[in-house]
């Protein structure tokens, strides 16, 4: 005897395979959001990224630099990327009476409109703080080559410094 049409497409799906979907979904948008927020954290379009030909470096996020800053011994050279004369010396002595010890300022190789603060390996929390207290709006990466004046933080002044 014949009950009618089977329900071919009416299957119960177990609450397992409910489970996968939904955990691949969630790791699928997961990875999605990451990509995006790390696509966001890079330099500035058309700012040049290191202090002077010789460095490379790649963008590093401030949230992911970590530790106290030490300051006494910390060595920081002020470049100045701006048109303003005496900026990187205004601000070296800014930095010294922080308890910086400092490099003979100077004038940038290319001109600047966002502050840069490259560090040194081992020098992530000092540049973090600099970059808190005194420039908020700079970018700060990581060096892989020492800086040709011995320093182990070099700011490179912009044009959104104040003053």
């Amino acid at each position: 005897m014949d009950r009618g049409p089977k329900k071919l497409f009416r299957r119960r799906r177990s609450t397992r395979s409910l489970i996968l979907a939904g955990s691949i979904a969630a790791v699928a948008l997961a990875g999605i959001a990451s990509w995006l927020l790390l696509r966001s954290n890079g330099p500035a379009t058309g700012t040049v990224a290191s202090p002077s030909a010789s460095v490379t470096s790649r963008p590093s996020p401030t949230t992911s630099v970590v530790g106290t800053p030490k300051i006494k011994g910390v060595v920081v050279q002020v470049l100045n990327g701006t048109a303003r004369q005496g900026l990187a010396a205004m601000t070296s002595r800014e930095l010294a009476r922080a308890g910086y010890t400092m490099a003979s300022p100077g004038n940038s190789e290319s001109p600047r409109t966002v502050t840069l603060i490259t560090y040194q390996l081992k020098f992530g929390a000092d540049a973090a703080f600099i970059q808190r207290v005194y420039f908020p709006h700079a970018v700060l990466q990581e060096s892989f080559v020492p800086f040709p004046s011995g320093a182990d933080i070099t700011v490179v002044l912009g044009t959104d410094v104040p003053g």
